[in-house]
């Protein structure tokens, strides 16, 4: 099988309810799960606890496996992607439960999609304004032989989500597809809700006059913060799997205040303190070389693009209790005191220009 999962979301951690409707999907065909699973070298009985989960790169391991097997059986696709209500998707299905409007509920989604079960990447579609208009959709990850199965299957879970979400009538005006028609679409999907065109140059939902604005009926904004906090921390967490310490750096550069503490740091990035520490030392880093080269790059900045700012206010940001003990640090860092690296430095620049 070929590997084509992106890298950078490969290492998140989705529940097993996909990997299930897919296996009961297959029942009326003459497909074996297990082999599906021995092609997608992922472990059978793993999927099968309610409770657990899987990577990412083995649920898309799986839908490949899956697309496979069923060529050509559109109405299957459908069918199957009809069967994934949003309680399905586990935290980011309850965020755009509780979301205010259909609004919200697009940004959400297009947020933190990662937790989804779609190699599709979808995106608002937003007006001259900036107003939120409908989805996008970037079919650039998925290959040539996967597109129709991703496109038909979730075009059957977008109208699951609008029957568990929405009341009232379907929110989107057209949908434009940048594949063929399906064979049997004129049978099984001619209740879809609205006009759905094929061949399109690409691939767009787009929202009825208004349907943007619509609130949903289970919104609450508490309920839908809390989950949006689990959705962000659960994405951090994927992504930290793979690069812990280029995230860690990323967070103490973009500080604005004080320099955080470890414990800071770890609760921004949806770890434990002992979490962190443990996956620094599995890429030989630690707190403290990463909090100094970040500590580096925050004082040269500070000193060139904030010239009035005095060496005291510059150390005390950067969390060192005395002037004398930040000048020394700078003096290791760059050989020269931070006083006369701002002369040096703005005297060049000067110069060149």
């Amino acid at each position: 099988m070929v590997e084509m999962i992106p890298q950078s979301l490969s290492a998140v951690r989705l529940p097993t309810q996909s990997a299930r409707i897919m296996r009961n999907s297959l029942l009326r065909h003459d497909v074996s799960w297990n082999d599906i699973c021995k092609d997608a070298r992922v472990e059978a009985l793993a999927i099968e606890h309610p409770g657990a989960k899987i990577y990412a790169r083995d649920e898309w391991r799986l839908q490949t496996s899956v697309a496979n097997a069923t060529a050509g059986d559109a109405r299957a696709w459908y069918e199957m992607g009809s069967r994934y209500c949003l309680t399905a998707y586990g935290t980011w299905g309850l965020a755009l439960l509780s979301a205010e409007t259909v609004a919200d509920a697009v940004t959400i989604a297009t947020s933190y999609q990662e937790l989804t079960y779609s190699l599709l990447s979808y995106h608002p579609l937003r007006d001259d304004g900036g107003k939120i208009r409908g989805l996008t959709v970037d079919e650039s990850n998925v290959p040539e032989s996967l597109r129709e199965f991703c496109l038909v299957r979730d075009l059957g879970a977008l109208r699951r989500m609008h029957d568990g979400m929405i009341s009232g009538p379907f929110p989107f005006e057209s949908v434009s597809l940048t594949i063929p028609k399906p064979a049997g679409w004129d049978e099984f999907g001619r209740d879809y809700g609205c006009r759905v065109e094929f061949g399109a140059e690409r691939t767009m939902w787009t929202f009825a006059k208004g349907a943007e604005s619509r609130r949903l009926p289970m919104a609450d904004a508490m309920s839908a913060e809390t989950y949006v906090e689990q959705c962000r921390q659960e994405v951090n967490r994927g992504r930290l799997a793979r690069d812990i310490g280029g995230a860690l750096a990323e967070f103490l550069r973009g500080s604005k205040g004080p320099t955080p503490s470890v414990e800071e740091a770890a609760r921004h990035l949806g770890l434990s303190k002992r979490t962190l520490n443990r996956r620094l030392a599995e890429q030989n880093l630690n707190f403290s070389l990463i909090l100094d080269q970040s500590r580096r790059q925050r004082a040269e900045k500070l000193l060139l693009m904030h010239e009035g700012m005095s060496i005291e206010a510059i150390g005390e940001m950067l969390g060192y209790a005395e002037t004398a003990s930040f000048t020394r640090a700078f003096k290791r860092w760059n050989g020269t005191a931070p006083l006369r690296f701002r002369r040096q430095r703005l005297a060049d620049f000067d110069a060149a220009h």
